[in-house]
């Protein structure tokens, strides 16, 4: 994933902060170029900031979240140049075009779903192993208990449900109740993961096949069990980052100037076709020496021809 994705990713990130700056053949990178270099250093040196605050150092986390920083950092200098020769800045930032807004935010989104997709691919963390009833496992800071396994009924299946505590640094967190499912009609077994997530990270537990068995074949609930463990640093950045692209896409649709602009077409349109329906015969000279052509009558050498 990471072999495809920063190749692809970097020079786009890149760029997107530098096309907010800039007006279509009209403006040109010489005339913000202190500010590029200012905004450049800005984001190396806060990008490693951020990168020493992870569980540990990583180049390609240091340059997804410097290319964070530099899209936020250049979306918000696009905003201030913009207004900065205003009078009443907050009156120019209310009659800011829909399409502005909308840049502003798809941009924004481009920088959450970076941070996203880099931490979550550069520091998850996941874990498949056996546990025994009372076991624990450690995932970063998370330690995980396998208080036990019970049989529930569910509307159309049975399933061995397991009770996994989870404690941070010592303090008590959430209980994860992942399920192994046998439906009742095509007897097919299925794991129902459970998670508990906040905008940071994602916590994932998932019940596998039982190492041990009854005498009867059925499951031993007492025994060992396969479980899969995941911590997922900032997973939900991806759809939240997601959500403002879409958004902001939205907004620039909406934007009246495109409205506006597709009446006047339509308009024009119209009136160009009927102005052609309403044109004279004789303001065509190729048309009206034709039309006078086919009325004249046919000539011969000695006079006209005899009807």
């Amino acid at each position: 994933f990471n072999a495809v994705f920063v190749p692809l990713m970097v020079p786009l990130v890149a760029a997107v902060g530098v096309g907010a700056l800039l007006n279509w053949k009209r403006d040109k990178l010489q005339a913000h170029r202190t500010a590029l270099i200012v905004l450049v250093v800005g984001s190396l040196i806060t990008g490693t900031l951020l990168t020493f605050m992870q569980p540990y150092f990583s180049i390609a986390a240091l340059l997804a979240l410097a290319l964070a920083v530099w899209v936020v950092g250049t979306t918000a200098y696009g905003l201030f140049y913009r207004i900065r020769n205003k009078r009443n800045k907050l009156s120019a930032l209310t009659h800011t075009p829909m399409a502005f807004w909308g840049m502003t935010i798809a941009h924004l989104g481009i920088a959450v779903f970076t941070v996203g997709v880099a931490l979550v691919s550069v520091y998850n963390t996941e874990a498949d192993i056996r546990m025994e009833i009372g076991d624990t496992h450690i995932i970063e800071d998370f330690e995980f208990t396998l208080d036990g396994v019970a049989s529930v009924r569910g509307p159309n299946y049975q399933a061995a449900e397991g009770a996994i505590s989870v404690t941070e640094k010592g303090e008590e967190l959430v209980v994860l109740t992942p399920q192994k499912r046998v439906y009742d009609v095509r007897r097919e077994s299925m794991t129902e993961a459970s998670i508990h997530g906040t905008l940071t990270r994602d916590l994932f537990a998932a019940l596998g096949d039982p190492l041990e068995s009854e005498a009867n074949g059925s499951p031993k609930l007492e025994g060992a069990w396969s479980v899969r463990l995941y911590h997922k640093p900032y997973v939900r950045w991806i759809w939240v980052g997601s959500v403002f692209m879409a958004l902001g896409a939205l907004l620039a649709a909406l934007d009246k100037r495109y409205r506006l602009a597709g009446a006047r077409h339509k308009k024009t349109a119209a009136a160009g076709a009927t102005a052609a329906q309403a044109t004279p015969l004789a303001t065509n000279p190729a048309a009206a020496n034709i039309s006078a052509s086919l009325a004249r009558p046919a000539t011969t050498s000695d006079g006209p021809a005899p009807t």
